[in-house]
């Protein structure tokens, strides 16, 4: 059943039944003898765990003794949806309700799928871009324009782009703006890079249709080895698809022996589910279902949280967290200050971002440590110059 559903391909599941087993023995029966079906339990929730799914009753209802199968004095819970965990915030209301000529309860389950609106989110640089010479070449000549565009000496085509120049605005401003310039050229750069990815794969996939009925109608050894061929260059295409779903999804420990692909590319799908408020409670206890409600809640909470306030702050405040006679809290010496004075040296940059880990989330700027270190050479001395600044 499980190679079946992953087959489909479908990322959502609801799958729902007389499974004929509880999910647990402890909370799900009574008045039961024996444990039954002890294998049917371990099959089901071994589907459970490959394919993500939840029971969504138990998860709305985690202590709850109810039972959907009675005879005599024997009661189980033995129906149940088990629905995909992306699908959970949209499930409104799921029950119990008595069943009509069965010694079965009819079970039921209520979705809402309200419009979600997905916001640009934060940008990331996607650090796979650096093993892509055209995209390298691409990003070096957009920094030396736009050292030409804002330089007052502007080097010559060929020079080294690195030497002293005088900016035509603050050393800060231009980083930021440098940034801005390579991070204007990359994003339309992978929507290209997407487009003709997603055109080979369907090429590829038709290709291996036409082989594949060729195949059938007339079996030739040629036809063969194409066929093989076009399915390994069809693996490879994809397995940089999945690789990224690997990497957004943050799962680290994953082994391709234990894991299947379709599980790293739910994972991902669940992190935004995960992500999504499809009710919220109000202070007075008001429940709103409505997506731009939410929205407009959301708004206004944290313009409250970070509104900006006066506030005095007494000597009395000031000894709570640096009391006079704290020893602790000892003042630099003249010779200790003046050693933390200066300007941070190329040297000192390097060696901090040499020793920041790899993989790891970028900033607001959505720039990776990898970026830094990769194109170092070339953004040294406007970086400096903006930390300096």
């Amino acid at each position: 059943m499980c190679e079946k559903i992953i087959d489909i391909g479908n990322i959502n599941i609801i799958s729902v039944g007389d499974w004929n087993v509880v999910q647990n023995f402890t909370i799900d029966t009574r008045n039961y003898k024996n444990k039954n079906n002890v294998k049917a339990q371990e099959a089901v929730h071994n589907l459970m765990a490959k394919l993500s799914l939840i029971d969504i009753w138990r998860s709305h209802n985690p202590n709850v003794r109810r039972y959907t199968w009675r005879r005599s004095n024997q009661h189980g819970r033995l129906d149940y949806f088990l629905i995909s965990d992306s699908l959970k915030e949209f499930v409104t209301n799921t029950d119990i309700l008595p069943g009509y000529k069965t010694d079965h309860s009819l079970i039921t389950l209520e979705l809402t799928f309200s419009e979600q609106e997905r916001g640009r989110g934060l940008w990331k640089f996607n650090s796979a871009l650096l093993h892509d010479k055209d995209y390298v070449a691409l990003v070096k000549k957009t920094i030396y324009e736009t050292v030409h565009q804002y330089t007052a000496n502007r080097p010559h085509e060929g020079n080294n782009v690195n030497a002293e120049v005088e900016l035509t605005i603050s050393s800060q401003l231009f980083f930021d703006v440098l940034k801005l310039a390579i991070r204007g050229e990359t994003i339309p750069y992978c929507a290209r890079k997407r487009r003709e990815i997603s055109s080979n794969e369907k090429d590829l996939e038709n290709e291996i249709l036409q082989l594949t009925k060729d195949l059938d109608s007339n079996y030739d050894l040629g036809i063969k080895e194409n066929l093989d061929k076009k399915q390994k260059d069809l693996e490879l295409l994809r397995k940089d698809k999945i690789d990224g779903a690997y990497l957004r999804s943050k799962a680290k420990w994953y082994l391709l022996a234990e894991k299947n692909n379709k599980y790293f590319l739910n994972l991902e799908n669940r992190h935004f589910s995960d992500k999504t408020i499809s009710k919220l409670v109000l202070d007075d206890n008001t429940e709103i279902t409505d997506i731009k409600s939410i929205q407009l809640e959301q708004k206004a909470y944290f313009e409250k949280v970070y509104k900006s306030e006066q506030v005095n702050i007494s000597n009395h405040d000031e000894n709570l967290f640096f009391p006079e006679n704290d020893r602790a809290l000892e003042k630099l010496t003249v010779d200790e200050k003046d050693s933390c004075e200066g300007y941070i040296t190329e040297a000192e940059c390097l060696n901090v971002l040499k020793g920041m880990s790899n993989e790891k989330s970028p900033g607001s700027d959505g720039f990776t440590v990898e970026f830094f270190k990769f194109f170092w050479i070339n953004i040294k001395e406007y970086l400096v110059k903006a930390i300096n600044c």
